[in-house]
């Protein structure tokens, strides 16, 4: 997360976010997914990063979904940084034997009722 040199203005270019949060960050201002000012704990409290055991990502997940309303796809990106291959596949390996299975049971509409 840290690593990643692109200039601000290439980050967010136009149409993705809104015209005042773009100038706040064209003049300096610290953006709230300010990654280099980022803990990892503070990344995974976010709801940027899901780390840990496959019950701990589960855990981040489902507080996830039910922070966001639900969600009709997540998709993830399984390999940042510095991972091997052999990283990679292992994870991307573990997520799909021992997260995916346990969130089977997750819906929109789920998320919704729970939010009252």
């Amino acid at each position: 997360m840290k690593a990643n040199k692109v200039p601000f203005h290439h980050v967010q270019p136009p149409g993705y976010t809104p015209y005042f949060v773009r100038a706040a960050g064209l003049a300096g201002e610290r953006s709230a997914y300010d990654f280099n000012s980022m803990t990892l704990p503070d990344m995974i409290d976010g709801g940027i990063v899901f780390a840990g055991s496959a019950d701990t990502v589960r855990g981040q997940i489902e507080r996830f979904y039910e922070r966001v309303g639900g969600f009709g796809h997540l998709l993830l990106m399984g390999q940042a940084g510095f991972l091997e291959h052999e990283e990679t596949v292992r994870g991307i390996e573990t997520f799909a034997s021992d997260v995916k299975p346990k969130l089977a049971g997750l819906s929109t509409a789920d998320a919704g009722a729970s939010r009252g």
